[in-house]
């Protein structure tokens, strides 16, 4: 509203005058209404907690975890769902390169079991294998798995560099360094499908 007596030149001039002001509280608005948005329907798993995809007008693309939100920074005004999902998906795998060869490396050396290399990958139905080789392949979608579960994968697969099967010896082996293998083993079974099926 504006004062009476206001003509409608002096309202032409202040307009003008706050044009940029205005056009940033309206950008700031959109952008707002996105991310309230984007919290309630869009979300990616990470390391076990679900975290928000909120979207974020910043100068360059890159995505930024704070708590339990991924904030994605794009240049666009209004990125759609998809665009976002697409990116968060992204950094899901960047963070699987950068975390699951520190932890194999870190389990190698507590085990002392060490394969002949890492490949991580993309599957619809594992989590994980062990080649003849001794090259152990990854799921880049274990990233979503909470920690103490991926440990379980982890030590599963570096046990196959010891036995190659499913035998007894095998999962005393599994057992031997980690000893809440059943209980992490049970979450993968309950809640594996819900992750690998997702991103």
């Amino acid at each position: 509203m504006t004062p009476l007596h206001t003509s409608k030149q002096d309202v032409r001039r202040f307009v003008q005058a706050k044009r940029d002001w205005i056009s940033n509280q309206l950008a700031r608005h959109e952008t707002l209404s996105l991310q309230k948005e984007l919290a309630r329907g869009a979300s990616l798993h990470f390391l076990g907690a679900s975290l928000d995809i909120k979207a974020v007008i910043g100068p360059r693309n890159l995505c930024e975890q704070r708590d339990n939100v991924l904030y994605v920074v794009s240049r666009q005004s209004e990125p759609g769902k998809d665009y976002l999902e697409t990116r968060a998906s992204h950094w899901l795998r960047e963070q699987a390169g950068e975390m699951l060869p520190q932890k194999l490396q870190f389990l190698s050396s507590q085990t002392g079991l060490s394969g002949k290399g890492l490949q991580i990958k993309s599957y619809r139905a594992r989590w994980g294998s062990c080649r003849h080789d001794g090259v152990i392949q990854l799921n880049w979608k274990l990233i979503m798995a909470p920690s103490e579960v991926i440990d379980y994968v982890l030590v599963h697969e570096l046990s196959h560099l010891k036995h190659f099967n499913h035998s007894a010896a095998f999962w005393a082996l599994v057992d031997q360094h980690c000893p809440e293998y059943k209980q992490r083993r049970q979450w993968l079974k309950q809640h594996g499908r819900l992750l690998i099926t997702r991103a």
